[in-house]
């Protein structure tokens, strides 16, 4: 026997149940080993159920949501097993598969089968088993009618088994359940306890063309002669109706009228209080046996693992896309911008160029201006310290860089030009030298040797123009 697979945490559970009254579900919130009815839904016949609340997407990767669709009670075969009892699980289902296809009504390969540990009340040498056989027709064209509706489902439950066993009885007895088809009652299923055991199962189903209640006595009456045939049936049974009010009205007197004991009335669980415990029985159920196919699993399993892979590349796409147009959005914020900065580049240019032209100007002035004052200090300097016995024949303004001075006296005079070259050295402009320095003097008599030509070349002091 193959190892079962590990079951996956839930986090939620969705029941859902479709009959002729239209389709209903359940959502159930999972705290722990807790199973508590969130809220119910009421959707219009034919409807399509929201994805939010039963779609399969990523959510589920880390919520892992129970799919649960409630079968229909018609075409079910339910019969009580007795076995020995097993250590485990396993062999309980070997035992099951091993005498399947005696117990059931049609050939194994044209079913879906699984089954339920029925706790006995009391000591028993044997394990009780409630075996569910459905045609497997029938649970595909179920399943065809809730794919339509986008509903696919982890298990399939018969919401009778959860009836079943939360009916809390002392005594030995038949428990009889009405079952409804759209407004009217279809057939009952008959649970036999005695001996604190679950002995047997049945159906009994109602005729359009006779008196309900007289079928209905007739059937209790060969099944209880069954069970004494069997040997688990001692005594006259009881009775006990377990239904909701509109159908504890329409039915218990008219079979209590047909039977031997007083009818007692147990109330029957609502929809709302079954669809928490199917929840729970289905969360635990072992993921070998399940009324679901094994190729719908499958298939089930690889549309969802398409859907990520689908969802993951459309993702992947969008987030691609969204990259693409944050990129284009940059580039053409830094186009705009450099854009923006060569219009500025432009502008400042052309401000830059004016900017040098009028500083060029402006140091040509300066240039013309220190010239000029140069040439006005040289020509006061020597104007101030000429000596009287000399005289200036020449005065040559080179370039505002050397003053040459050219002259001549008598020569008597010739000493005077040494102390005119000194007081050049000396003279001085706002507390600054006129020349760096005087070089000279060069002194020659002319002929006949009354005269003499003097030459001093002095070296400008300069103010560099900014």
């Amino acid at each position: 026997m193959a190892k079962p697979a590990d079951k996956p945490k839930w986090q939620a559970c969705n029941v859902l149940a479709h009959g002729p009254l239209g389709p209903r579900l359940w959502q159930i919130a999972v705290s722990g080993d807790k199973f508590a009815l969130a809220r119910p839904t009421a959707l219009e016949a034919g409807a399509a159920l929201q994805p939010k609340l039963v779609a399969k997407d990523w959510n589920e990767v880390v919520r892992p949501r129970l799919n649960i669709l409630w079968l229909p009670p018609s075409h079910v075969f339910v019969r009580v097993v007795q076995l020995p009892k097993a250590e485990d699980f396993s062999e309980t289902l070997s035992m099951i598969e091993f005498q399947l296809e005696k117990l059931s009504p049609l050939p194994v390969a044209q079913i879906l089968w699984t089954f339920e540990l029925v706790p006995a009340r009391g000591l028993s040498e044997t394990q009780t088993v409630l075996l569910v056989v459905v045609p497997r027709n029938a649970v595909e064209d179920h399943l065809g009618k809730m794919e339509k509706q986008g509903y696919l489902a982890d298990r399939v439950e018969l919401p009778f088994v959860d009836e079943l066993l939360a009916v809390q009885i002392d005594r030995d007895g038949a428990l009889l359940f009405p079952v409804m088809e759209g407004e009217k009652t279809r057939f009952f299923w008959v649970a036999w306890w005695y001996g604190g055991v679950l002995q047997s199962i049945g159906q009994i189903h109602l005729p359009t063309d006779s008196d309900p209640a007289e079928v209905v006595q007739a059937q209790l009456s060969q099944m209880a002669w069954a069970g004494e045939l069997d040997g688990w049936l001692h005594a006259q049974p009881r009775y006990y109706l377990v239904a909701d009010a509109s159908q504890v009205a329409e039915w218990k007197d008219r079979l209590q009228a047909r039977l031997d004991f007083s009818l007692e009335v147990i109330p029957a669980a609502t929809e709302e209080a079954l669809a928490p415990m199917t929840a729970k029985r289905a969360a635990r159920s072992d993921p070998r046996v399940g009324l679901l196919p094994a190729e719908v699993v499958s298939r089930y399993r690889q549309e969802y693992v398409d859907k990520l892979w689908m969802q993951s590349l459309f993702g992947a796409l969008a987030f691609y896309l969204f990259c693409v147009l944050i990129y284009l959005a940059i580039v053409a914020y830094k186009g705009y911008d450099r854009d923006t900065t060569h219009d500025l580049e432009v502008a400042q240019g052309t401000t830059y160029t004016n900017t040098l032209k009028i500083r060029d100007q402006v140091r040509v002035l300066q240039e013309q201006l220190n010239l000029q004052l140069a040439a006005l200090n040289c020509y006061l300097a020597v104007a101030t310290n000429l000596p009287s016995e000399l005289s200036l024949d020449t005065l040559n303004f080179d370039r505002g860089v050397k003053l040459t001075l050219n002259g001549s006296g008598s020569a008597e005079a010739a000493p005077r030009v040494t102390d005119f070259l000194a007081a050049l050295q000396k003279a001085q402009f706002k507390d600054q030298r006129i020349f760096n320095s005087v070089d000279g003097p060069n002194v020659t008599l002319k002929p006949g040797g009354a005269q003499i030509n003097w030459t001093l070349i002095g070296n400008i002091r300069r103010t560099e123009v900014e």
